[in-house]
């Protein structure tokens, strides 16, 4: 059956508009505080909101539906007759429609609570000023006219229309905002603040310019300072654990509905002022009668004590929104401040500001918190983090990215006035589209970053330090990633093998059964199991680790190495000169002194183990304790090459003998004393402390990068009493452009960016490249940028690797804006020592940071031989003087006929003496000196094999008296 219409109908059934206009509200906060929610173990996420409602604003009146003010992003849908004659308008303008549906998505597109700029709702009024517009002609950006216009049957809906319907909404979604700004900042009549947001060199009010007509850049200025309020700006996630009940209690905020969240914060805005703060409240002038604005202000910590104020210590200031924009409301007290307003229905607009007189304009919040502790000892940096890097943050992102088409350059520059209504956006549509039964199946929460190294358990037998090992690596690593660090254990993943008591005493079992190396079973071990499962959201997820715990040998009761009855001192005599030799290289002697003493220390260690071992066994229960697989040495590079020193050091050097194996716990101290003559040290030996210690700095600033470099070989030299500029020089230590290369890779684009600088850096580098030699003595030798000995060079790089592989993991697991750069330190040899020294230091570094705009790096392109303490190859010595060249500039001519006359006379007397004598140019000599050097070498080989059979002998002898 086909049914029709009637005629009725057509005329009068889709006349009413209002029927067929649809408002669809979003959703605002209620009116629950923070503390509500922090406090509240079952908070369910899905009752912190409620509807929007419309607050009139202006009466209806016939075809006007009146104005209304709404505090959410409204949704408008209309659907048209069958005839199509009925059309939506939005602000004058068309809107798209399909199968008769017009919709449309209504925001506040202000910038902030007082923009007032109106926007032309004709084209022929687009050029008119802001004065000539009014609101005939105009709407503001958060103004909406809404009209349906219905026209003739048949008219092409043109000509006039037969019948309008029009209503008006106000959307207020910036309803205040709030400004904190340098109480003294002026800078159109300071230069020295002018000149901090000037990009460009200025003089008279004109722009600088190089021979070209560029402009100069201006090396001061910081485009991360605001202009508006002179300070640099941070957004930061305050978490839960942060603020005490009577702050919390006045804030309010939202959530989106995310189920991995578990940490209840806030974000707030930060900021740092050396003096006091010009405070400003900017509330929308048409909510501030009938929204409920408070705005307070509360110190947090105090500088004078030193103190994070507890709960019954903070006083919270309530201040008068009304006189909020005041230009005179300052704060000047030292500590930390923070500053929150909020009215119905929006969530608290939160500031955070540190005065004090001795912070640095240049740095953030967190740079400033990094050296001020609370009362407990605690880095106050530790209460906040960059709201980017937090949970809420990384998923707030993904869908700035993702939905809004944002690059993650733009999201790093967001301001905080223009981050709410976005993050409100973002609230209201996760309430949309939420599935609470969905599994995330594009998270992988255990495979989606790189765990840490797992060590093997090395013969631990204890089942509940096996299960607290276990524990401790599968939790750091769960907590050392972004997206995974605010999980909750058994809520959202637990561990399979101990969800009961049994499955984990089997698993704990397993595991305390220790594997011995070399044995058959040891050929097939695979290791103990352990699975980890995702539960709800990410039901999906799944990972499984094998723990390794395997030893050469079991020792049950563990055994402390502090008590064993071994001798713990040796003193012995040999010195350097044994090895060295007219025709021996300093290298072969320096390695074969080195090879003797650890000899010397080794065997003398390894009798002492034999010795205990036969002892155990005469008392009935043999303990085996072999060097390199149950034991170790902890400082065993700073031991040998204190003792290389010889009686330089009077003081015996303690070597500490630790456990490889779990079961041998404290350590054994053994005292070592060399009484021979070390002679010359070689600096090489100091590479292999210089890599005991990991040399990781975190600086951008080159004066800091170098006192950090020297601190760190200071603190490895010290140990062998050996001094700076004394004993040893660091290559390049005051030149900027050969240290740049630990904040920048000499090739980065950025560097480019300031054309005065990169100049003077591609000459200072040029420079560096001829400086190949530098003063040893009365010489001029060159300069081994790379150790000639294989086994360093192979140890300095497996070193480098080491720490930049786990760096980068910790940096890209924690989704940090960091580059990891390394650069060789090299030690140059005074009159003292020999050989050269090789270190390694390593930079974490932001990958935004450009040393091109910070005016503390200077590459010189003209050094001096100080700036890198070598002598730059073709090129005269500059302290001999061009005047005294001058004024004797007949000598040379002299020197020179002189020598020509002597070269004739050699050559002729050679001929003739070559002729009577039969002399062969010195090749016999030759000869006879390589013959020589290969005496020595052999020589020397037969007493190194005469004392090797001659320590194993001994060895034996003592074996068989026991």
């Amino acid at each position: 059956m086909h049914l029709k219409f009637s005629s009725i109908y057509d005329t009068y059934g889709e006349k009413g508009f209002k029927s067929r206009l649809f408002f669809k509200y979003g959703k605002v906060i209620n009116q629950r505080s923070l503390h509500d929610i922090q406090k509240d173990p079952n908070f369910d996420i899905t009752k912190q909101v409620e509807t929007d409602k419309p607050i009139k604003l202006e009466e209806p009146n016939g075809n006007y539906g009146g104005k209304w003010l709404i505090n959410s992003p409204l949704q408008v849908e209309f659907i048209a007759n069958r005839e199509e004659s009925e059309v939506l308008f939005i602000n004058g303008q068309k809107i798209d429609v399909l199968n008769r549906h017009f919709k449309y998505h209504l925001k506040d597109l202000r910038t902030s609570a007082n923009d007032e700029e109106k926007i032309a709702l004709d084209e022929k009024d687009k050029n008119k000023t802001q004065n000539e517009l009014n609101d005939n002609n105009s709407r503001k950006k958060n103004e909406y006219i809404i009209e349906i216009k219905k026209y003739k049957s048949g008219s092409n809906n043109s000509g006039q229309p037969i019948s309008t319907y029009k209503i008006k909404f106000l959307i207020v979604e910036q309803n205040l905002n709030q400004s904190l700004k340098w109480f003294a900042w002026n800078p159109e009549i300071n230069p020295e603040q002018k000149e901090l947001i000037t990009p460009e060199l200025t003089k008279d009010g004109k722009t600088l310019t190089d021979k070209d007509g560029n402009p100069l850049a201006n090396p001061k200025y910081d485009e991360s300072i605001d202009p508006n309020t002179g300070t640099k700006k941070q957004i930061l996630w305050i978490p839960k654990s942060t603020l005490n009940k009577k702050i919390t209690e006045k804030l309010k905020f939202w959530y989106p509905k995310i189920d991995i969240l578990n940490d209840y914060g806030i974000f707030a805005e930060a900021s740092v002022l050396g003096k006091g703060a010009l405070r400003n409240l900017i509330v929308d002038k048409n909510i501030i009668k009938n929204s409920n604005v408070k705005y307070y202000k509360c110190k947090i910590y105090d500088k004078q004590t030193n103190k994070w104020l507890k709960n019954d210590e903070l006083e919270m200031q309530e201040l008068s929104p009304e006189n909020g924009n005041s230009q005179n409301a300052y704060m000047s007290e030292e500590g930390v401040w923070l500053i929150a307003a909020s009215s119905n229905g929006s969530i608290s607009n939160v500031k955070l500001v540190i005065i004090d007189e001795n912070n640095t304009p240049k740095n953030y919040f967190l740079d400033e918190l990094k050296n001020k502790f609370d009362n407990n000892g605690i880095e106050l940096v530790r209460k906040f983090e960059l709201f980017w890097n937090s949970t809420l943050g990384v998923y707030f992102k993904n869908w700035l990215i993702n939905e809004r088409h944002y690059e993650e350059a733009r999201i790093n520059k967001i301001s905080y006035d223009a981050l709410l209504p976005l993050y409100n956006e973002y609230v209201n549509g996760s309430w949309e589209f939420y599935n609470p039964n969905e599994i995330d199946k594009t998270i992988d929460i255990f495979n989606d970053f790189k765990w840490s190294k797992l060590n093997n358990l090395n013969g631990l037998t204890n089942q509940k330090a096996i299960k607290e090992f276990v524990l401790n690596y599968i939790r750091k690593n769960i907590a050392s990633n972004k997206l995974t660090k605010n999980l909750m254990e058994n809520k959202d993943w637990f561990i399979s093998e101990f969800t009961n008591i049994n499955d984990e005493n089997k698993f704990l079992q397993a595991l305390a059964n220790v594997s011995i190396y070399g044995t058959n079973e040891n050929n097939n071990y695979e290791g103990v199991k352990l699975t980890l499962i995702g539960k709800g959201l990410y039901a999906n997820s799944k990972k499984e680790i094998y723990f390794r715990n395997e030893a050469w040998h079991i020792y049950n009761p563990p055994i402390d190495l502090s008590k064993i009855d071994i001798q713990d001192n040796l003193t012995f005599n040999i010195s350097k000169q044994t090895f060295e030799g007219k025709n021996i290289p300093e290298e072969v002697a320096d390695e074969n002194y080195r090879k003797a003493i650890e000899n010397k220390v080794l065997n003398f260690i390894n009798f002492q183990l034999l010795e205990y071992k036969n002892k155990t066994k005469q008392n009935g229960k043999e303990i085996e304790m072999i060097l390199d697989k149950d034991l170790e040495i902890d400082n065993f590079n700073e031991v040998i090459a204190h003792l290389m020193r010889g009686k330089v050091l009077d003081k015996p050097i303690e070597l500490k003998l630790i456990g490889k194996n779990a079961n041998l716990y404290n350590y054994k101290t053994i005292n070592f004393k060399n009484l021979g003559d070390g002679g010359k040290f070689n600096l090489k030996n100091l590479s292999y402390v210089l890599m005991d210690n990991k040399n990781i700095i975190k600086e951008t600033n080159p004066s800091k990068i170098k006192e950090k470099i020297i601190e760190l070989v200071k603190e490895a030299a010290n140990k062998l009493a050996l001094q700076i500029d004394k004993d040893y020089k660091i290559f390049a230590i005051n030149n900027d452009a050969y240290w740049l290369e630990l904040v920048s890779k000499y090739d980065d684009p950025k560097l480019k960016e300031n054309k005065e600088f990169y100049d003077k850096l591609v000459k200072a580098l040029e420079e560096l490249k001829n400086r190949k030699t530098f003063k040893y003595g009365d010489k001029d030798i060159d300069i081994e940028f790379e150790s000639k000995d294989l086994n360093i060079k192979n140890q300095l790089e497996h070193y480098k690797n080491l720490i930049i592989e786990e760096l980068l993991r910790e940096i890209n697991n924690n989704g940090l804006n960091e580059k990891v750069l390394s650069k060789k330190i090299i030690l140059l040899p005074t009159d003292t020592t020999k050989g050269f020294g090789y270190g390694y230091i390593i930079n974490r570094v932001d990958k935004a940071y450009n040393p091109s705009k910070d005016p503390e790096w200077k590459p010189n392109p003209n050094p001096s031989e100080d700036d890198d303490i070598v002598n730059p190859s073709n090129k005269p010595n500059k302290d001999k003087g061009f005047k005294k060249i001058a004024k004797t500039w007949w000598f040379p001519l002299v020197m020179i006929i002189s020598i020509i006359g002597l070269l004739v006379g050699t050559i002729f007397l050679t001929k003739t003496l070559l002729r009577k004598y039969g002399w062969s140019f010195g090749k016999r000599a030759r000869r006879n000196k390589n013959k020589k050097y290969e005496k020595a070498i052999t020589k020397r080989k037969k007493f190194l094999e005469k004392e090797h059979i001659k320590n194993q002998k001994e060895l034996e002898k003592n074996i068989h008296k026991n």
